[in-house]
């Protein structure tokens, strides 16, 4: 007796294709396409503030410049350190088009666990939300040599509700940028 390969296939539901085309392209070009066809489209709804595609491509392409004025190259690594966000998405997108490396690193982690991801990885920058950078993330920062940028931002800095006037405390070695400056 022969074992089925694709068991799940038979909870499908009868409109769901069993089959995938999968495209032989990349995520890069993937968003362009989607940016071309439907530029004025919601790209994303977060709270009172809908953004298009059009929006979200300008708001990457100017990240993604600002990581190559901080010296932050194709083959890098940024540590997106960030809830479900606008600034996840515009960071996602903006090291894509930048040929940066992107790794997730988890709000909930402790400060031990996020100094040795960033160490593993050799992260060269990280974004982060003010509250995280100034309870773990400034903290797990020390001895971590490849790290050169790090850009904070408030959660409702998008909505531009936010109150940027504290200024970031400043880290040995490390730029502290706000995400809405380097915009």
């Amino acid at each position: 007796m022969r074992k089925d390969p694709r068991p799940w296939v038979k909870s499908y539901d009868p409109w769901i294709p069993t089959e995938m085309v999968i495209p032989e392209t990349t995520i890069k070009a993937l968003i362009g396409q989607t940016v071309e066809e439907f530029p004025d489209r919601p790209a994303f709804h977060y709270n009172d503030l809908t953004c298009t595609f059009r929006e979200l491509s300008e708001k990457a392409d100017r990240f993604a410049c600002a990581l190559s004025e901080y010296g932050i190259q194709k083959g890098d690594v940024l540590a997106i350190h960030l809830v479900n966000s606008p600034q996840y998405l515009i960071a996602l997108y903006g090291a894509i088009k930048a040929g940066v490396i992107v790794s997730g690193l988890s709000p909930l982690l402790t400060k031990d666990e996020i100094s040795y991801q960033l160490s593993d990885l050799k992260a060269k920058a990280v974004i982060t939300l003010d509250n995280l950078f100034e309870d773990r993330l400034a903290a797990a920062t020390s001895g971590i040599t490849s790290l050169k940028l790090i850009i904070i931002s408030a959660l409702d800095e998008s909505l531009e509700k936010a109150d940027l006037s504290k200024k970031p405390k400043d880290l040995p070695g490390i730029e502290v940028r706000r995400f809405g400056d380097i915009l």
